[in-house]
């Protein structure tokens, strides 16, 4: 059974972030919409003009009773549509075309804009997942917050032209190298509380970051926990010596990598540090992250399985 079949009507609002895939995303629309409109979908398109716009825009989508709401963009642009959708009725639907895609990785969704698509009108399910929330700010997250180290890569890797997906998280490692530092921290954990220094902290609510990162194996974003990831200070050379096993998950066997899982996560740093919430900067400042279990609806493929960690990647290229 398709999604279609199960809609109401056959409304489907589409919204494009038209700088995704370093700016080729709208020469992907005319395309995918003509896909769309021959699957038997009447499609509302709307762009972004600009950040924070397309959670305006999903919400107008649910203000208008769409049943269902894809998006075409990276992970920033999918967090922001799913800050909108998180405790409604409306279906989120994912074509994965960021420099990350890690929601779609975890997710097991296609990362081709084909194959992505095809979920909408072939055998496809929806499934509840859990989402973050900083109660700072009132950010959503669906993959992760950060600070220090962590952050700092994202920053750099976001200014690449160049260089797309884990390419520019391994160059961004490389940049962020230079001014790495271990940063004092206060962490709660629901009611342990712990003071260390360490080079990031990162609260993840699904196992992938970073292009591919497998940052948290067992993260899993159905069993309403969120999962915490410290590093210990290292030198430059063994952090450069053990970051490629983290696309395998084999970095939580180096004694510096500390996992923990709780309901609710403060950590609050000495002194400021650059932070982040899937990918995207936000002001610097402590975080403080709770999870909200089953909050977001989102179509998956119909053999998903909310107990899957399975880090194979058997999709190909990030693009098609």
């Amino acid at each position: 059974m398709s999604v279609l079949d199960r809609l109401p009507d056959r409304r489907l609002c589409l919204i494009v972030n038209p700088t995704a895939g370093k700016g080729s995303a709208k020469h992907r629309l005319a395309r995918l919409q003509e896909r769309l409109n021959a699957a038997g979908f009447l499609v509302d398109v709307w762009e972004t003009k600009r950040r924070g716009h397309a959670t305006e825009l999903a919400q107008r989508a649910v203000e208008a009773g769409f049943p269902l709401v894809a998006v075409l963009g990276g992970d920033g642009t999918v967090r922001e549509v799913a800050s909108a959708l998180v405790h409604t009725p409306t279906v989120l639907a994912i074509l994965p075309f960021g420099s990350g895609n890690d929601l779609a990785r975890s997710l097991h969704i296609p990362r081709t804009i084909p194959g992505a698509s095809r979920l909408l009108w072939q055998r496809s399910k929806v499934v509840t997942i859990d989402v973050g929330i900083e109660t700072e700010g009132a950010f959503y997250f669906t993959l992760h917050s950060a600070l220090g180290f962590a952050a700092d890569v994202s920053h750099h890797a976001a200014q690449f032209r160049v260089f797309q997906g884990s390419a520019a998280y391994f160059m961004g490692v490389f940049k962020a190298l230079w001014k790495m530092r271990p940063i004092p921290l206060q962490i709660r954990l629901d009611e342990e509380v712990l003071r260390r220094e360490a080079l990031f902290a990162m609260v993840l609510n699904s196992p992938y970051c970073g292009g591919g990162q497998w940052m948290a194996p067992q993260a899993n974003p159905h069993d309403g926990t969120l999962n915490l990831v410290l590093v210990d200070p290292v030198s430059r050379l063994e952090l450069v010596k053990t970051f490629p096993r983290v696309y395998s998950g084999r970095h939580v066997e180096h004694p510096a990598f500390h996992l923990y899982q709780a309901r609710e996560v403060v950590v609050e740093p000495e002194g400021s540090a650059r932070r982040i919430v899937d990918g995207d900067e936000i002001p610097p400042g402590p975080i403080r992250a709770r999870v909200l279990p089953g909050a977001l609806r989102v179509l998956v493929p119909e053999d998903y399985s909310l107990s899957s960690l399975d880090p194979s990647d058997s999709e190909g290229p990030e693009m098609p």
